[in-house]
């Protein structure tokens, strides 16, 4: 994939030539990329814990008398300690209820630690300087208790509003703040202790071109039937030695190791995606662009090459003052549109406008996306 980024307007004409240069590299050289990049292992899924916990140590800027629960909560925590009181006779300024939520990797082991977010669901003003209480985490599937969570809380940076960024002091995170409890047991394999024994690979960007090139890769490797392609997202992957080795004793962790760094030619959506806010353009090699006539401002580009002039090598533009032409044959494409547009130092804004006619008149043969 050819990718182009162009910043905001006031880097200008430099950054356009070095960043747009970047499309006129092989094809092959960028699309070649690992099968564990683009696809994972099927059972192989984080797992969500939640749970509900305590904040303390807030500088008043906790729940107020109207979230009861928070009461209710610490006047329960409190009784395990010995410490009975009716929960209508404090008020809990500097302590909140939190919502707490992490993400249990596959394969995790008792002892592992991971980090938890918190979100109060009171009305809290702030959780800086506060500290997480002994919060039980539980796998909302199976309703198993798989993890405790405490420590200091982080906001990520002081509350600062007017001119700078201001943050959201009512979430924040715990570092390495969950403690897992036992060893999480994944299934990845079926029909084990088989010769159909497998494991099934999806494609995080599902389709049907890049499917169907994994398993072929995979059958050259492993040899015939080792893979295969159910649907644009799916590839049953059978647990083999190499061609014309035994399947005795196969190791599943060599296996998977060896299939995960195969190399395939990804095939991606010929697309434009356009952030008018910051003026950012990404946009793929294989955008096509139909003859067309591009006039904005004292810009003018036409694709097809000077009148009685030779056909001009592909990606490169004839110039003559402000018009810029290039042939085309055989379809143009987005990289020698970048050579135009490069040859005239057009700037970040007029590149967005120019894409956005080009799609309304039906020139740009690809998906556009304006955030």
């Amino acid at each position: 994939m050819k990718i182009t980024l162009i910043p905001r307007i006031t880097y200008r004409t430099v950054l356009i030539a070095v960043l747009f240069s970047f499309l006129v590299l092989p094809v092959s050289a960028l699309c070649q990329v690992r099968i564990k990049d683009i696809a994972r292992i099927k059972g192989l899924e984080e797992r969500v814990l939640t749970g509900l916990g305590i904040v303390t140590g807030l500088r008043g800027t906790g729940d107020g008398t109207q979230a009861t629960f928070t009461q209710q909560e610490i006047s329960n925590y409190l009784r395990n300690y010995g410490v009975n009181i009716d929960p209508r006779e404090f008020r809990t300024r500097n302590a909140a209820t939190v919502v707490v939520t992490a993400k249990i990797p596959p394969f995790a082991k008792r002892g592992n630690t991971i980090d938890v977010t918190v979100a109060s669901i009171g009305d809290a003003r702030s959780l800086e300087g506060g500290v997480l209480v002994y919060a039980p985490l539980s796998d909302e599937v199976n309703n198993q208790v798989l993890a405790f969570a405490q420590g200091p809380i982080t906001i990520g940076g002081l509350n600062v509003r007017g001119a700078g960024r201001e943050n959201y002091p009512v979430t924040g995170n715990v570092i390495n703040g969950a403690t897992i409890l036992q060893d999480i047991e994944t299934s990845f394999t079926s029909d084990v202790g088989t010769s159909a024994a497998g494991v099934t690979w999806i494609l995080n960007q599902p389709d049907f071109t890049t499917a169907s090139r994994i398993a072929k890769v995979i059958n050259d490797e492993f040899g015939e039937d080792a893979a295969e392609a159910v649907d644009p997202a799916t590839i049953n992957v059978k647990i083999v030695g190499k061609a014309g080795q035994k399947d005795v004793n196969i190791n599943y962790i060599d296996f998977i190791a060896a299939v995960e760094q195969l190399t395939v030619e990804a095939d991606i959506q010929a697309i434009v995606v356009i952030n008018e806010r910051t003026g950012t353009v990404v946009v793929g090699n294989d955008v096509k662009l139909l003859p067309v006539l591009i006039s904005q401002g004292d810009l003018t580009i036409e694709i097809r090459p000077p009148v009685g002039a030779p056909a001009l090598p592909p990606g490169q533009a004839a110039q003559t003052g402000s018009v810029a032409y290039f042939d085309k044959k055989a379809g143009s494409s987005i990289a020698d549109l970048a050579a135009a547009l490069n040859a005239l130092g057009v700037t970040p804004r007029d590149l967005i406008s120019i894409f956005e006619v080009l799609n309304a008149n039906g020139s740009l043969k690809a998906t556009l996306k304006i955030m």
